[in-house]
């Protein structure tokens, strides 16, 4: 199926806005954010320079003092296994993240994690092709089995991507959003995302089962306050708000074909950014978040108005208590 152009350009402008943010540090150190400036049709606006931009922290202006482009990422994949999910075909995914692969830097670090009830790495944080490669014939193994641990899986996930050197982050969730035996609450993963240099991605498939013909008669609408739609809006709306608070976005792709735009453009556009960094203002006595906004100088932008940019970026960062 066809994605809408205008999807397209949300999506390209959302996933390449890439957050990184050194949360470890409570003295006046250089933190990093990305930021991504997009065409009213989706094309990405390349060439600015630290003078185009201006940031801000909790609304005070704060100098640019780095300013860097086309780095390597480290790119998380958490893979439901669940029985929840037993329509997946694991092999057509291989194939699709294999193929899709060739866009990315050959250096960019790969994590593969397959979960139900428990994590399983398939691939821990390489860089080298042949291991890639290897990692990815895995996911054809796979099969749907067991409860589902959703938010569990993600802090297990974020804890591997937190070993990585590079600025930039993303995990990649693949699920239906079904979580029937997680111990962790939303709540609590949003906290570690917030407190995390990670961006957050989430593709959801078949959210909508109840439209299948085999479920509703046809000419017939969905009940909106059947229980199994309810709580799928419930796990939408939680994890548009993991990916919102830190500068991704939440997909639904009800087909292969969607899910494979969707992996070929997270991958290639991990380097359509400019990368930002700035010294906070300092810690206090207690770990406080800062908000963080990036604006364009219209004035130095030539034909701003008419190319109408827009700008993603994380909400902000969390900057940990200063040391006794």
């Amino acid at each position: 199926m066809r994605v809408p152009c205008n999807i397209i350009a949300i999506f390209l402008f959302a996933l390449s806005a890439y957050p990184q943010t050194n949360v470890q540090t409570a003295g006046k150190e250089t933190n990093y954010i990305g930021v991504s400036v997009v065409s009213k049709t989706g094309d990405f606006i390349l060439g600015l320079a630290a003078e185009n931009f201006s940031l801000f922290e909790n609304g005070r202006p704060q100098s640019i003092t780095d300013f860097v482009v086309n780095e390597p990422a480290c790119v998380g994949i958490l893979l439901d296994t669940s029985a929840t999910f037993e329509f997946f075909d694991y092999q057509k995914f291989a194939a699709l993240l294999g193929q899709d692969l060739r866009y990315a830097k050959p250096e960019d670090e790969l994590v593969l994690i397959a979960f139900n009830e428990t994590q399983s790495v398939l691939l821990d944080r390489t860089s080298d092709s042949g291991e890639k490669a290897a990692g990815v014939d895995r996911i054809s193994y796979l099969v749907s089995k067991g409860h589902t641990k959703l938010y569990d899986s993600i802090e297990f996930a974020l804890g591997k991507l937190a070993e990585s050197k590079y600025r930039k982050k993303a995990l990649i969730v693949l699920t239906d959003l079904d979580d029937n035996a997680s111990k962790v609450k939303s709540s609590s993963v949003k906290e570690s995302i917030k407190n995390s240099d990670v961006q957050f991605y989430g593709i959801g498939m078949k959210i909508h089962r109840l439209h299948d013909s085999d479920r509703i008669p046809a000419g017939r609408d969905p009940d909106p306050l059947d229980p199994a739609i309810m709580m799928d809006q419930i796990w939408l709306e939680q994890f548009t708000g993991l990916s919102d608070v830190s500068g991704g976005l939440f997909f639904r792709a009800k087909d292969y074909a969607e899910l494979g735009t969707a992996l070929r453009q997270i991958i290639m556009d991990m380097d359509r950014q400019y990368l930002i960094g700035f010294r906070n203002s300092g810690g206090g006595k207690v770990a406080e978040w800062r908000k963080v906004e990036i604006k364009l100088d219209p004035r130095r932008i030539p034909d701003i108005k008419k190319v109408g940019p827009n700008i993603r970026v994380r909400k902000g960062y969390y900057l940990p208590a200063i040391s006794k």
